[in-house]
């Protein structure tokens, strides 16, 4: 026997590990979900519908299986493990103003856009909104960064539908057009700058300004500081008029497209790329706004509050996106807990860590609860939605970002590594806490 036979043999030199998690293979997250099955049936009757479309049951089978499959997971993960890059210039010397995603970004945006989500409100009045939260809740298992765009998309409708011949309404019937459609990768985007570097959530000294040109468009000028998806085909911008008002009540609400009809950049300048915690996949982006043609949505003067009935739909789908990580981590935990052995027993049959689990199946139930129960709220109108909303977002959010903590926990160190989705989830949970305002900004 050689020496490099022997050192094969020794004890020691197994290449497979024992008493090891098994990863989650191929699985339908929509069939496997009896919760969100019976939590979507319950608010329908609650809304007075009897049962869904054939076609609604297809679309909800249809995400299922695309995110409980492993191709679909590894893809979101390398989309967030590629962060994307500015592409401020081209190798002429010309500023282009763009941002490179790995191929894995567009796969997963293209197949959450192909299950027609961003319109499902509005192409079907009596089951759309609670259609569209069962979809988030799943599509937000993969990413909930790829998640952010479709959800200023769909949020950004109903107030471009206020433009009513103009070309807000023009973008709104893209934008539906291609839901219907089941447009994947080539759906329009929307995406909305509000925040500057002197004021962040505190809107009243936005210093944008927007110059009249007489003609019905106006020219923007000013510094936005984070803009999640600066890459979109348009913005919801807000800007003061000259003029009009002292603080907040002097900002109004447009619409910039991110490129000229002759393919140009409309005056947005990508400055850089925002390094963040979590939503690695996401492009954040701190924007100048340098002559952005535009055109106003609203009244004059009137900006917060047309742009907050968008924030307002953004708020529904922070809650539902938590409730979809915390749906994801759950999974991760109990099955480790029930492939994994410790001191003699499978991991699930130790008493104290089936009260672990069984606080987080609790507390899963509860965030569903909740976020199909808003839902309910919109697809009804009913009046204290945006307060219930706000509410809800507070909740979820924060109580997700915890029971994400507890799920790392339960895997021990694995859980604290990158190697595993746990580490991802928890820190892209912190998002949805902060984003469209924190705790405390709602309350003022």
């Amino acid at each position: 026997m050689t020496m490099d036979s022997a050192a094969r043999q020794a004890p020691g030199r197994s290449r497979t590990s024992s008493n090891q998690a098994t990863p989650i293979p191929d699985y339908d997250a929509w069939a496997t979900d009896s919760s969100s099955r019976w939590w979507l049936q319950h608010m329908l009757a609650e809304s007075g519908v009897d049962a869904l479309d054939d076609r609604h049951v297809e679309r909800l089978r249809a995400v299922g299986t695309v995110v409980g499959s492993v191709h679909m997971r590894d893809a979101a993960d390398r989309a967030n493990r590629n962060d994307p890059t500015l592409q401020a210039w081209d190798g002429y010397g010309s500023r282009i103003d763009d941002v490179r995603f790995d191929p894995a970004w567009d796969e997963v945006f293209g197949a959450v856009n192909s299950s027609g989500v961003c319109g499902l409100p509005w192409l079907d009045e009596r089951a759309g909104y609670l259609v569209r939260a069962a979809a988030m809740e799943q599509w937000a298992r993969l990413d909930i960064g790829v998640m952010c765009p479709v959800t200023m998309t769909g949020a950004a409708v109903p107030v471009l539908l206020r433009d009513e011949d103009g070309p807000g309404a023009e973008m709104a019937r893209r934008i539906l057009d291609a839901a219907a459609a089941g447009t994947g990768r080539d759906h329009p985007s929307m995406g909305m700058a509000m925040t500057e570097p002197q004021g962040g959530s505190d809107l009243s000294g936005s210093s944008t300004v927007a110059i009249d040109q007489g003609d019905g468009t106006f020219l923007l000028h000013g510094h936005k500081w984070f803009v999640s998806h600066a890459v979109a085909d348009a913005l919801l911008v807000l800007a003061r008029e000259p003029g009009v008002g002292e603080g907040s009540r002097g900002l109004s609400c447009f619409l910039v497209h991110g490129w000229l009809e002759d393919g140009s950049r409309n005056g947005i300048e990508l400055q850089r790329l925002k390094d963040k915690l979590g939503t690695r996949s996401l492009a954040s982006c701190e924007v100048v706004l340098d002559g952005a043609r535009a055109t106003r949505i609203g009244e004059p003067g009137r900006g917060v509050p047309t742009i907050i009935e968008m924030v307002v739909h953004t708020r529904m789908d922070c809650t539902i996106g938590n409730a979809g990580i915390l749906a994801r981590a759950v999974g991760e935990a109990v099955n480790h807990c029930r492939t994994r052995s410790a001191f003699g027993a499978r991991l699930v049959d130790q008493p104290l860590m089936r009260m672990v689990l069984a606080d987080l199946l609790l507390e899963r139930e509860a965030s569903l609860a909740i976020a199909y129960e808003v839902a309910r709220g919109f697809q009804v109108a009913d009046r204290v939605t945006r307060l219930v909303t706000a509410v809800a977002k507070y909740w979820v959010t924060r109580r997700a970002v915890q029971g994400c903590i507890e799920c790392v926990e339960t895997l021990g160190g694995s859980g604290y590594t990158e190697e595993f989705v746990l580490a991802r989830l928890y820190r892209d949970a912190q998002v949805n806490s902060t984003w469209e305002g924190s705790g405390n900004v709602m309350a003022l």
